[in-house]
């Protein structure tokens, strides 16, 4: 007992434990659930759409179906009262036959006694068991089909209404699915299928019944009769399998799903067979894999929507007839809006041309009723009504030339193919121009565009008369040949080119007139190919923003890269000029005068050795603005000839440029491709020589020196031989080792520069070219001439009194002193040097101003002073010096020094320097 009750308090105990921990997890439990009401919320939206439809579908086709055998009862009904009496005895025959009997027993004459009337012997005909029996069965089925339909309907609401029962999602999710998968575990599919099926079979048993009833009637009844059921049989049979034999097919009975399934099955029997029958030939059994399994049998609704999607000429087909159909539909403005604003997307993207909708395009353009062109035209011109808010007047503008641009551009890039083109209102487009931006942006593009579509469509008749013409060169068929000529007057006006179509009608051809003439002619309007194009590129380089596509534009407007003729090179020549001119040069990002650039270079090249003189002038000024933002300049000259490029820079400064702002210009691009475009800069020893012809402008010194290095760079390719000749011929301190001289080049370059700059030095380009050979010099310890005289130099800088009052002078030693502080006053391992640039840099630092803007450069100096006047570390200190004549090196003390002749004659100690103007 008392082991009992200690095992029944251990038992309480834990069970007054239990309720705690149990609480937790459950908190924990619905923490979780409230976590997945999201979830559950998007599961119950499509649920809730998919049960509903599928319920309501199955109520409505009770009600008809509850309509139908009710009207179907009845009138058997009616059929049944008449057909069950002859399945018993006809009480006014049997009355009839009583009558005559007891009539032959009262007539005296009679020597005869009739038989006696016997009811009981009476047999139902054939033809009325059979009626009544299938006429009974019908309205068994019917009235079943009743009660079920009536049990469907009740079992829809009570769906309905259980999934409505509970607020939470959580729970209201659970319980669409537990009532959706119920019913499938049920099959309750089947049963609503199977409901019509019921019906049906009752109709046919009613005609077959009415076939037997008829039997004995007439025989011509009989016959309408069996024929209308064997009709109906047909008909039916016809409405099962039509739906496996075409998926489209709207027809289909209950028992297409069953047909379905057989045919699937016998499909597969089939296939197995024929896999079979091989390996049996060859005596093997391989274990075949069918691509249909008895689990994996697609439905008819599966199959449709394959079929329906599958690319084919037919599904593109529908697809133009439907978009057809719907454009058609649209007789208001605000119907027609969203259809134009969708229309640009089925053309192009953001990849570029889209291809697969053109059937469906071609279909719209091609309906004379639909006018596709001139109903959006029709929508433009509302815009200018005065009745549209303005944000919604520039939404509408801007979506009809959306469209109208990619109608053009849709029949520009066939334009081989294209045998009629619509006539766009340019008068219209063209007065979009006028509006601010962004609507000038769209219509600049469209109107080039539909300038080129008229001149493709001008051009297609022009090359019909030449065709004529080179078939007939005498003009034997002058018939022809002046109807043909007549269409190209109508197309020629209609397009525009006005001056074309009179030039036309002032040369018709007769008799007595050669053909050559009318041939030069028509062969001349091929040089209008490029007119579109001109103008264009024109009008574009001057807006702020870059034009709708244009890089797309232009690639369709732009003629075919073959040899131009010297009339277009005139007309391209003029057209860039006016667009640099015009272009805003200094935009940060890639401008549309970058790809005007580009394009039109790439076509003046076409079969050219040179470029054209009248393209010097405009590249120059391109060049001088626009090389120092990189990602302009990159998209303009990247796939520029340097050859050619170069050829044209040098030729116009010895001769092209007639001003001495344009010479400088000229320098200045030389100098800049140097520095930043190595690439393009194709320059040599002769440009060298050219440039020094040229010594009074203020940025020679810095063209010298950057041109000089560009030549150097190219010495480590050279043989060694042909790398000292070069090497010496400018002046590059002597050494017998090729990769010693090539390591000083720059130090030798860097102060040969410095030594040289006058009064008359470009100031914008003193810290940039001192930057910009720095950084190639060697990151080791100099050699000590270029230590002293670039000692000397910093010194005799610093101390000149004039310099604090010249911005870009201090600009310049700022740049020498970040390098200096920036590890290259290490590389200085002279003491006397080392003295020198300290005593320069102290007086740097009294030059300074004494402000709080000052206080970080002075800082830096002071560091930099520090380094000097600390010991050279001994690592970076020569372990030998390389002699003048190339001599044996001598190991010496710090303070020994290794004179070394630098190749310039001037001493560093004469040299005078003056960088204020």
């Amino acid at each position: 007992m008392a082991t009992t009750e200690i095992a029944s308090l251990s038992s309480t105990t834990e069970t007054s434990s239990l309720p705690s921990t149990t609480s937790f997890a459950s908190e924990n439990a619905d923490r979780d659930e409230q976590a997945s009401a999201k979830l559950w919320a998007v599961y119950i939206s499509e649920a809730e759409k998919y049960d509903k439809a599928l319920v309501e579908g199955w109520k409505s086709d009770m009600e008809g179906l509850l309509i139908f055998a009710g009207l179907f009862s009845a009138s058997l009904t009616a059929f049944l009262i008449e057909s069950y009496k002859t399945l018993s005895p006809d009480q006014g025959a049997i009355t009839i036959a009583l009558l005559a009997q007891i009539s032959r027993q009262l007539d005296p004459s009679s020597s005869t006694t009739p038989p006696p009337v016997d009811s009981s012997s009476f047999t139902p005909s054939t033809a009325s068991l059979a009626c009544n029996t299938l006429w009974f069965l019908s309205l068994g089925l019917s009235l079943s089909c009743a009660l079920i339909a009536t049990l469907v309907e009740q079992w829809a609401r009570d769906f309905i209404q259980r999934t409505e029962m509970r607020p939470s999602p959580i729970i209201r999710a659970r319980i669409f699915s537990y009532l959706y998968f119920g019913m499938q575990r049920f099959s309750m599919h089947t049963i609503v299928g199977f409901i019509p099926l019921l019906l049906h079979v009752s109709l046919l048993l009613f005609f077959a019944g009415l076939v037997a009833f008829l039997r004995p009637i007439n025989p011509v009844l009989m016959a309408v009769a069996a024929a209308m059921l064997g009709l109906i049989s047909a008909i039916y049979s016809c409405l099962t399998i039509l739906p496996i034999i075409s998926s489209d097919a709207p027809y289909r009975t209950p028992l297409s799903n069953v047909a379905w399934g057989l045919y699937q099955r016998f499909s597969i029997m089939l296939y197995w067979r024929r896999k079979s029958l091989p390996d049996e030939e060859n005596g093997m059994m391989t274990d075949h894999k069918s691509p249909l399994s008895d689990n994996h049998i697609p439905t008819m609704v599966a199959v449709m929507n394959r079929d329906a999607v599958v690319p084919s000429s037919q599904r593109d087909k529908r697809d133009g007839l439907a978009i057809v159909w719907t454009f058609k539909s649209l007789t208001d403005n605000n119907e027609l809006q969203p259809f134009v604003e969708a229309l640009p997307d089925l053309i192009y993207g953001p990849n570029g041309r889209r291809g697969m909708y053109d059937h469906m395009i071609s279909m719209l353009l091609a309906d004379r009723d639909i006018r596709l062109v001139q109903r959006i035209e029709n929508l433009l011109q509302t815009c200018d009504s005065g009745l549209l808010h303005p944000d919604h007047e520039t939404w509408c503008r801007i979506i009809s030339i959306k469209a109208l641009w990619a109608i053009a551009y849709f029949l520009a890039s066939h334009s081989s193919t294209q045998r009629t083109f619509p006539v766009f209102d340019r008068q219209l487009l063209s007065s979009q121009l006028a509006h601010p931006r962004p609507i000038i942006s769209y219509s600049a593009s469209t109107v080039a565009l539909v300038q080129w579509i008229g001149f493709c469509a001008v051009s297609a008749h022009v090359q019909t008369v030449l065709s004529m013409l080179a078939a007939s060169p005498a003009g034997d068929d002058l018939g022809t040949l002046h109807t043909a000529i007549r269409a190209l007057q109508l197309e020629a006006n209609v397009r525009g080119y006005v001056d074309f179509c009179s030039d036309i009608s002032q040369s018709i051809p007769d008799a007595f007139l050669p053909m050559e003439q009318y041939r030069d002619n028509l062969v001349s309007f091929k040089d209008k190919a490029y007119d579109s194009f001109v103008e264009y590129i024109q009008f574009s380089a001057s807006l702020d923003e870059m034009p709708f596509e244009f890089q797309a534009t232009c690639a369709i407007i732009q003629p075919s890269s073959r040899a131009i003729s010297s009339t277009v090179r005139a007309k391209l020549e003029k057209g860039l000029t006016a667009a640099i001119e015009n272009s805003d040069l200094l935009a940060p990002e890639v401008h549309q005068i970058d790809i005007i650039v580009d394009m039109v270079l790439r076509l003046l090249q076409t079969g050219s050795e040179s470029l054209e003189i009248g393209l010097e002038k405009p590249i120059v000024a391109y060049i001088t603005d626009r090389v120092k933002l990189g990602a302009g300049f990159n998209k303009a000259m990247g796939r520029c000839n340097p050859n050619r490029l170069s050829s044209m820079l040098i030729h116009h400064l010895v001769s092209g440029a007639s001003t001495h702002n344009m010479r400088g210009n000229t320098l200045y691009s030389v100098y800049t491709l140097c520095m930043y475009y190595p690439q393009l800069a194709a320059f040599d020893e002769q440009t060298l020589a050219i440039v020094e012809a040229f010594p009074g402008f203020p940025i020679f010194p810095c063209v010298m020196a950057v041109l000089k290095w560009h030549i150097l760079s190219t010495a480590a390719e050279l043989p060694p031989d042909q790398a000292h000749s070069l090497m010496d011929r400018l002046q590059i301190w002597p050494s017998i080792d090729l990769a010693e001289r090539l390591k000083g080049a720059p130090l030798t370059v860097l102060i040969d520069w410095l030594e040289h700059i006058t009064v008359s030095s470009s100031k914008n380009t003193l810290a940039s070219t001192f930057h910009f050979l720095s950084s190639h010099c060697p990151q080791e310890c100099h050699p000590l001439s270029f230590q002293q005289r670039f000692a000397t130099w910093l010194f005799d800088t610093c101390h000149d009194p004039s310099i604090s009052s010249e911005f870009h002078a201090l600009k310049l030693l700022e740049t020498i002193e970040d390098w200096l502080f920036q590890g290259s006053a290490e590389h200085f391992d002279d003491i006397e040097v080392r003295r020198t640039l300290a005593e320069a840099m102290v007086k740097q630092s009294g030059n300074l101003a004494q402000d709080e803007s000052t206080g970080l450069r002075r800082q830096m100096i002071d560091v930099i002073i520090a380094q000097l006047k600390s010991p050279p570390d001994v690592d970076h200190r020569r372990g030998n010096a390389v002699s003048v004549a190339g001599d044996e090196s001598t190991e010496k003390s710090d303070s020994s020094r290794i004179s070394c002749d630098d190749g310039y004659n001037t001493p560093a100690s004469q040299s005078r320097v003056d960088l204020h103007e």
